[in-house]
């Protein structure tokens, strides 16, 4: 991300209230120590093939731990694919609550399980990324930050949610509608 045209964030904590509820559908691990959360509805994206959540968070630092109700559950240097169904079901249905900027960590609740990234001297850019369901992108490197940026699927999936007004589950878009978007 390019910290000088973004946004600065001067809370230590965000938790996303406008969205709520955030409830997870998937959790997965993406390369090395790297997972993400699929939360709130499910879009599907034709250039992945599969559903992404309209809004997803990304964990993106190399030293993390889950736990859950104070028990360690899973860290960024054991973790492996075998371990992915049980980090599914883990967060399955549980609502994401917010993040806080300790002065070691960056904590991530959910409903009774918390994850701790720690920051360190030589990985402190970038922990995480967070794409909500408007589009906007918020991220973490040496504090909160809004990017300039928008993904372009999740504000197509939202503009179609506040014109019809109701949720919508499922919504294809094409390179079209992603084009015209920008655009705009």
């Amino acid at each position: 991300m390019d910290k000088k045209s973004d946004i600065k964030i001067y809370n230590n904590y965000i938790d996303f209230k406008e969205f709520q509820p955030l409830k997870c559908w998937k959790t997965g691990l993406s390369y090395g120590s790297v997972i993400y959360f699929e939360m709130k509805d499910r879009i599907f994206e034709s250039g992945l093939s599969s559903y992404i959540g309209s809004a997803s968070l990304w964990i993106n630092a190399d030293y993390w731990k889950i736990y859950h109700k104070g028990t360690l559950q899973f860290d960024a240097e054991t973790i492996t694919e075998a371990d992915i169904l049980l980090l599914n079901n883990l967060f399955l249905q549980k609502n994401f609550l917010k993040i806080k900027d300790e002065k070691e960590s960056l904590d991530i609740f959910f409903e009774n399980t918390e994850i701790k990234i720690f920051k360190t001297q030589e990985d402190s850019n970038d922990l995480i990324t967070f794409f909500l369901p408007d589009g906007s992108i918020y991220y973490y490197s040496d504090s909160f930050y809004k990017s300039f940026e928008v993904d372009e699927t999740r504000y197509l999936f939202w503009k179609e949610i506040e014109k019809s007004g109701k949720e919508i589950l499922k919504r294809k878009f094409s390179v079209r509608d992603i084009a015209e978007a920008q655009a705009a």
